[in-house]
């Protein structure tokens, strides 16, 4: 790859996915840093979520993002220094893209005054064209019931890959504790944003009795209690909060093409997906 073929790749792939230029760029070095961890000897170590996945999921239309989310399979207990050495190792393997990857630094990622992985960015680049993808990387996060092997579907060519990645239900389990643990207060709107587009266009791949345990163990492992009728409670009060629905429009207005979504349509998903979970319950119970 040089920069004349890159340049004209991304232009005719934002025109194809009705795209920005420069979002595709990060999108296509985005993807050669995975693309090499798939291939790497490391592949077995990360396992890929977030909204990079997410937005392979749903199409980059519906989900853009400007950074990579990975997690370190669970018995990987290692520092920082030994991620980092990983990292080093799948970037300066033997040069199948025509990308120069350099990294520029890495900094502890804490949560609750916790050290919980590293964020690494890395310099990308192919003649004078630059880039700098950030890349987090967590750990102590649990799957329900284990990570998946993912066919990774390329937007630049045919040549899709294999890679360890979240399921639908562990990837729903997380916001829907992130909505919970942030309340009223909550300003983070992609996590909103997401359940509803998973809900509204994977509704028939969400497997509702894994979502209902990957709930309780996801919210368990980050100390909270999963009680769907206070989550119910929470979403109705928040659905009906002027100055939500005023950040809703604000953020909404930032996504190109979603602007006529309704902060209704949004909580009205996440309450229809938590009606199911809590059917579910019930009649598990019975």
């Amino acid at each position: 790859m040089n920069k004349n073929k890159l340049i004209s790749l991304c232009h005719k792939t934002a025109d194809e996915n009705n795209a920005n230029f420069n979002v595709v760029l990060i999108q296509y070095f985005m993807e050669s840093i995975l693309r090499r961890i798939s291939k790497s000897n490391e592949r077995d170590n990360f396992v890929f979520k977030g909204g990079f996945l997410l937005s392979n999921i749903m199409g980059l239309d519906k989900r853009a993002t400007m950074d990579i989310d990975l997690e370190l399979i669970k018995t990987q207990k290692i520092s920082a220094s030994k991620i980092l050495e990983k990292f080093k190792s799948i970037l300066n393997a033997d040069d199948i893209d025509g990308i120069r990857y350099h990294i520029l630094k890495y900094t502890d990622i804490r949560k609750e005054h916790k050290y919980s992985g590293i964020n690494i960015s890395v310099l990308c680049q192919i003649e004078n064209i630059k880039q700098v993808i950030s890349i987090d990387i967590a750990s102590g996060d649990v799957i329900t019931p284990k990570e998946i092997v993912y066919e990774y579907k390329s937007i630049f060519s045919n040549q899709d890959f294999s890679i360890l990645a979240y399921n639908i239900e562990t990837m729903l389990s997380e916001k829907l504790e992130t909505i919970f643990s942030f309340g009223h207060l909550n300003t983070r709107f992609k996590d909103f944003y997401d359940v509803y587009v998973i809900y509204t266009f994977k509704k028939k791949d969400i497997d509702i009795n894994r979502l209902k345990d990957a709930c309780y163990n996801t919210f368990k492992n980050r100390n909270s209690e999963f009680n769907i009728q206070q989550l119910l409670e929470l979403i109705t009060n928040i659905a009906f909060n002027p100055l939500m629905n005023e950040r809703w429009k604000k953020y909404i207005s930032q996504i190109a093409n979603q602007q006529e979504i309704d902060f209704k349509a949004i909580t009205n998903s996440i309450i229809e997906l938590l009606e199911l979970i809590k059917v579910n319950e019930l009649t598990n119970n019975d």
